[in-house]
């Protein structure tokens, strides 16, 4: 995980670079190993509000702002507000 200068993290947020195969639980097998495990990135002077859910491989551009209860599991360009679950762009920023 990378996380730049300047970034705000609220509480209650969730960054997680890994999660479970959920073929696994079609096969009888909770607790198979876990299938992602992808880098998350954080660029500079980003703003995660509170109760933000960031998955595996996101990587969230300088200049974003994440609204609050949020779950974000695609990219997330710079300068850019996203908001939602899932996550979607609601405008760029200036």
């Amino acid at each position: 995980m990378e996380i730049g200068d300047d970034t705000l993290i609220a509480a209650h947020s969730v960054i997680s670079s890994q999660s479970h195969d959920i073929d696994a639980l079609a096969a009888g097998s909770l607790y198979r190993e876990t299938a992602a495990n992808a880098r998350v990135v954080i660029g500079r002077n980003v703003w995660i509000a509170s109760n933000v859910v960031i998955g595996p491989g996101v990587t969230v551009g300088d200049n974003a702002v994440i609204g609050a209860g949020s779950v974000v599991l695609k990219d997330v360009p710079p300068g850019t507000l996203v908001a939602g679950v899932p996550a979607r762009a609601i405008r760029a920023l200036q």
